[in-house]
């Protein structure tokens, strides 16, 4: 009897391998249904036949494929309740595969985002205190808006914690009703912060340029952002009814609202603020009396705010497009994102002009001193030497232009007439600092 050979036998045992896989694909196969809830039963049947799965090989063909995924995830959950939806996709199907994360681009975003917050606000509030004489309404709204955005980063970095940056159906047992009723409150606050953080923009551009027709203008604007922030917050509160119906999509006999109208009308309105506060002072700045850079330099300051008005754009595209998805804990990561972009760009518009005030001190400081002290050049200084030399200037025109002297019974009288456009070249922001008296020879009769 021929004896078999190394050879023969590694081949032998190749074939037994293969043979044992197939046996367990087949029986994996026929035991999907078996195994899975009763309720899923409908939706794999339906899964299989839609995306032409070979019923051999099950996985491969489901758990391969997000889009096959989140198809049976969609028929699930309106079938299964919640701990049965992760057994049927999961528990028994996909359990072996890698799962998709976006929790580290969410966490990174959430830190950044608020860390930049944090020292923007931070240096404003040290600025108004140490250089302008203290705190305004604007600070204060500022604040407001602040606390909203901490807060709302706790919340999302908690629920990044517990699955929110992977797919529905790969988070923990009990832990999407939980996500998404955190969802559902931090769209509430986000939309109370957006019109906190506009408001404060307007606050300041109101004490700013302190013309009637400016102020109508910004007082219409800030009645537009308050009503913005409050009615809003209706639609968003009570866009399904019953309320629980928004995080447990097992209520089938629920009514809603169209989203997609609603977030259209409240993105649609955003915007139109972004764009008419970003106009808002360039006739003004355009109309002080300072030199044509400088012009340019401050609307440029101002101009920062573009950069949020697109980001709004872009959030609005992607609220729109997921405001019917079943995978809210991967599909809203975008909306996420983009809102904290947004609200840490406007953050920056807001307190940039304050900012400003800052490094010129800063940069006063660092200079060499011409004459012993870094103080002569500190900005009350400049603005002081600023008003001196447009006061000295409008007594030389002034004189040039009067008539000849009068002469009297008792002497010569001269007289004259000294203005001072303090307005027009104060600094943005600057201390309020009076105008130095006049110390110069007087006139006798």
């Amino acid at each position: 009897m021929p004896l078999i050979t190394s050879r023969q036998s590694s081949v032998l045992v190749l074939l037994i391998l293969q043979l044992s896989v197939a046996i367990v694909k087949a029986t994996s196969a026929a035991e999907v249904l078996s195994q899975v809830p009763t309720c899923a039963s409908e939706c794999i049947s339906s899964t299989f036949s839609m995306s032409a799965c070979d019923p051999a090989d099950v996985t491969a063909c489901i758990c391969s494929s997000i889009a096959v995924q989140a198809e049976l995830s969609a028929c699930v959950q309106t079938h299964c309740p919640f701990g049965d939806q992760l057994t049927t996709v999961e528990g028994v199907l996909c359990e072996a595969y890698p799962k998709e994360s976006r929790r580290l681009e969410v966490r990174r975003t959430l830190i950044i985002s608020c860390s930049l917050v944090f020292l923007i606000v931070a240096l404003r509030l040290f600025t108004r205190m140490k250089y302008a004489g203290g705190l305004w309404g604007d600070d204060y709204t500022t604040i407001f808006a602040a606390v909203l955005m901490i807060t709302l980063t706790a919340v999302y970095l908690h629920i990044t914690s517990i699955g929110f940056g992977m797919h529905y159906w790969t988070i923990p047992v009990g832990n999407g009703i939980v996500i998404r009723k955190m969802l559902y409150v931090g769209n509430l606050v986000y939309t109370v912060l957006q019109a906190a953080v506009k408001l404060s923009i307007v606050l300041f551009l109101r004490r700013i340029f302190p013309s009637q027709t400016f102020r109508r203008i910004a007082q219409s604007i800030e009645i537009i952002l308050l009503l913005h922030g409050t009615v809003f917050t209706i639609p968003f509160a009570v866009q399904c009814t019953p309320v629980q119906s928004i995080w447990d999509r097992t209520i089938t006999d629920r009514r809603c609202l169209n989203s997609q109208a609603v977030g259209y009308s409240s993105g649609g309105l955003a915007m139109a603020e972004d764009i008419a506060i970003l106009l808002l002072p360039i006739p003004h700045v355009w109309q002080l009396k300072i030199s044509r850079p400088r012009r340019l330099a401050v609307i440029a300051l101002f101009s920062v705010g573009s950069f949020a008005c697109v980001t709004s754009a872009i959030r609005i595209k992607y609220l729109v497009e997921y405001s019917t998805t079943f995978d809210e804990t991967w599909d809203h990561v975008d909306i996420v994102v983009w809102s904290f972009i947004e609200q840490s760009m406007a953050m920056l518009c807001a307190s940039s002009p304050t900012l400003r005030l800052l490094l010129v001190n800063i940069a006063s400081r660092r200079r060499p001193a011409s004459s012993g002290s870094f103080f002569k050049k500190s900005p009350k200084r400049i603005w002081r030497r600023s008003l001196d030399r447009l006061r000295r200037s409008r007594i030389r025109k002034q004189k040039e232009s009067d008539p000849a002297p009068q002469q009297t019974g008792q002497g010569v009288l001269v007289t004259t007439t000294v203005e001072v456009d303090r307005q027009s070249y104060m600094a943005i922001d600057t201390p309020p600092v009076p105008p130095p008296a006049y110390s110069g020879p007087r006139n006798k009769a």
